[in-house]
């Protein structure tokens, strides 16, 4: 008869068995678990099968487990064998590290593949947005690359190059020195203003990076401009375009560019050329079906035709030579009234003026119009309310 060693000072049997001698074979197998051998110990592995088993019972000695892991103690006082791990323990600690990465990967932004609005580019792209930051030209700095959340706090320089075209994706940020005598040349630099890099030879403009690429428009010494894409590290620099080409835009998995004055489209890697719209616009805005365009038959005034090249129309007979597309509205400078800041719906209703002094690179990103005045870089909401410096 056996006694719960538990319960030694008042022996009560729980459980009978006859036994008698067996005949156990050692095991002469390395036997793995979580990838340690525990055979090779000083107390050997039984190999056993009982009568009626179908295969036999491998018997591990209880000292074994401390080799994996576990805790073997003998316990005097109760007089009982305890085996413990830190499982569960563990365990926990896996479930909150688990939850904590989750936590911390939802404080990261996504990536995003452009780097920034095909209009803010068309407009000089002095002004680029990611996450809680942007990044501007800072015209109280001839132009310095600065960034600053969108609360107004965390001001800080980056470089001191008159930075247009800026482009952000991930830890980079791409822009054009725009510094007198720097030759227009492609540099980028990590968002904390670290390993400022060259990127071109030569003087580039409509800078639009997506993806692991860089489109821009090149100019060459007798005049001509072609369109080019170069790798973002710098190599691969590929020509796709050859004449006189003005401007340029992603939109929807195609390069759009003035060829002349005409708008024409051409695939990532310069095929498939096609003519938009015979028309004369030698920038651009595009917003859902609609190409807006200063006609440069009318005086730059503002028409609008289908990206399938109907229903050409003028909205306005105010002139630009900067303009601005989103879903609803189309803002623009208009030139003739000393580049005062004006919008109206996009079928050309509802004008209004939302900024009665001289303005430049204007600039719409999500709630707010960013532009310059006075070497002062403003922004208000897009109906012209909340007017205040920034930056």
């Amino acid at each position: 008869m056996y006694y719960n060693p538990l319960f030694r000072n008042n022996p009560t049997p729980f459980y009978r068995q006859q036994y008698g001698p067996v005949t156990a074979q050692l095991a002469d197998r390395p036997i793995l678990v979580n990838g340690v051998d525990i055979n090779t110990g000083l107390y050997p592995v039984l190999n056993y099968q009982p009568p009626n088993a179908q295969y036999p019972y491998i018997y591990v000695p209880i000292a074994e487990f401390r080799r994996v892991g576990a805790r073997v103690v003998w316990d005097p006082n109760e007089m009982v064998i305890k085996v413990t791990s830190d499982y569960d323990q563990l365990k926990a600690e896996n479930e909150q590290l688990k939850q904590r990465i989750a936590e911390l990967e939802a404080q990261i932004p996504n990536q995003n593949i452009r780097g920034n609005d095909l209009w803010v580019l068309m407009n000089g792209g002095a002004v680029a947005k990611q996450g809680d930051w942007i990044y501007y030209n800072n015209p109280l700095d001839n132009g310095s690359l600065y960034k600053i959340k969108t609360d107004g706090t965390g001001k800080q320089k980056l470089n001191a190059d008159n930075s247009i075209y800026i482009n952000v994706i991930g830890e980079w940020i791409y822009y054009v020195n725009n510094t007198r005598g720097a030759g227009r040349l492609i540099y980028k630099i990590k968002i904390d203003g670290s390993n400022q890099t060259r990127l071109t030879d030569v003087g580039a403009q409509y800078v639009n990076v997506y993806g692991d690429w860089i489109y821009y428009l090149l100019s060459s010494s007798d005049g001509i401009s072609a369109i080019y894409k170069i790798k973002t590290d710098g190599t691969n620099q590929t020509q796709l375009t050859s004449g006189l080409d003005m401007s340029l835009a992603i939109y929807n998995d195609w390069i759009y560019f003035s060829e002349g004055f005409t708008p024409a489209r051409i695939k990532f890697d310069g095929s498939n050329k096609q003519t938009v719209a015979n028309v004369a616009g030698p920038i651009f805005s595009i917003s859902g079906e609609w190409l807006y365009y200063p006609n440069h038959r009318d005086n730059y005034k503002i028409y609008r035709v289908n990206l399938d090249g109907t229903n050409n129309t003028k909205l306005t007979d105010d002139d630009t030579y900067s303009l601005t597309a989103t879903s609803d509205w189309l803002y623009y400078t208009h030139y003739s009234d000393n580049f005062k800041i004006y919008r109206m719906r996009s079928d050309g209703s509802e004008k209004v003026l939302l900024f009665d002094q001289r303005a430049s690179y204007l600039h719409v990103l999500d709630d707010w119009i960013y532009f310059q005045s006075g070497r002062v870089l403003y922004r208000m909401q897009p109906d012209g309310t909340q007017l205040q410096p920034f930056g």
